[in-house]
């Protein structure tokens, strides 16, 4: 895993600011960039530094400006793991070289000519490669909603965003709302029912650039919600793969309750803290991101985490967090069982 050591800056000082608060400057979204810019920078430069050849951008992460509300940067964040190969080298582990090999080494003897190329591509073709999975993570499409981005941010100050998968990353969907505190953008559009209008500038540069990456194996979106007491979440399923929300349920507990609503947003739950929305595009024309990811083949499995913007910031960061680790770690388990 990379490492990088959070910063104990203005982002230190939020984390246990009351739930009524007003929020520090760090909310402003140039002061939020500075702070991605100096965590991926560092990342950057680590993985200039370790590079054995696939460049900083892929081992450090590639941080862009995919469009721009009023002077404020729409921007997102990718990571993806540079190739490598999986041919052992002569001096590589002893599990992947021919029984002949194996045994003069053991004997103490040295080969007198390297290996043939074509007995290492057998034996590493008899081990299963790692899956690598892509993974989307979006927050701050509601302004009012921070804990996501927070959370993305010190996540990635922790080196959490490593080689396990590729990464792509769109921390403030809403920056101009950031900046506002307000839930809908400048013009009192609320992004997240704008993915099939397209009225706004911020959905349309986010849709600019979703087209022009791959599908992806989970997203995840970090949303609140100020009417709840407890966690639930969303899970979009449509192929029926193992569900991850127990576990994201187990996730949050140590941090906060569970919502006990059994009518969340005008839904009937389906399961305590869970809901399985049945979403019918061609029968809503407010479509949120999740249906527009699923609409166009960007993903096989989603969730939508929303935490109850009622209590302090510190524990919903935390929650966040801890999220997105469950998820990922139950993901690999999955592809590579």
């Amino acid at each position: 895993m990379s490492t990088c050591t959070s910063r104990p800056s203005r982002l230190s000082r939020l984390l246990f600011q009351p739930a009524t608060a007003p929020l520090p400057a760090l909310t402003h979204i140039a002061d939020f960039l500075a702070e991605f810019r100096t965590v991926a920078a560092s990342l950057q430069n680590n993985g200039r530094s370790a590079s054995l050849g696939g460049g900083a951008s892929a081992l450090g992460g590639k941080l862009e400006t995919i469009g721009e509300v009023s002077g404020h940067p729409l921007f997102a964040w990718t990571r993806r793991v540079p190739a490598h190969s999986w041919y052992p080298a002569e001096t590589g582990d002893p599990h992947l070289t021919p029984p002949l090999h194996q045994s003069g080494r053991r004997q103490g003897l040295k080969p007198t000519r390297p290996m043939p190329s074509s007995a290492r591509r057998q034996d590493a073709r008899q081990i299963k490669q790692p899956a690598i999975p892509k993974i989307y993570l979006s927050a701050g499409v509601h302004g009012d909603e921070p804990a996501g981005p927070l959370a993305l941010l010190e996540l990635l100050a922790e080196g959490f965003f490593d080689d396990r998968a590729h990464w792509f990353i769109c921390p403030v969907l809403n920056p101009l709302g950031f900046v506002k505190g307000t839930r809908e953008n400048a013009d009192g559009i609320d992004l997240n029912r704008d993915y099939l209008a397209c009225h706004s500038a911020e959905v349309r540069a986010h849709i600019a650039w979703l087209q022009s990456q791959p599908p992806f194996d989970l997203t995840f979106c970090l949303h609140e919600d100020w009417e709840s007491t407890g966690f639930y979440l969303y899970e979009h399923n449509p192929k029926g793969r193992p569900s991850l929300a127990p576990a994201l349920l187990d996730a949050a507990r140590p941090h906060m309750p569970i919502e006990p609503a059994h009518i969340i947003d005008e839904r009937p739950i389906d399961e305590p803290g869970i809901l399985r929305p049945e979403i019918k595009a061609q029968d809503r024309d407010d479509w949120p991101e999740q249906l527009y990811l699923r609409e166009h083949f960007h993903y096989d499995l989603g969730y939508t985490m929303e935490t109850p913007s009622s209590l302090p910031l510190a524990p919903r960061i935390a929650a966040q967090k801890a999220l997105v680790a469950t998820a990922v770690e139950g993901l690999l388990k999955e592809l590579n069982a």
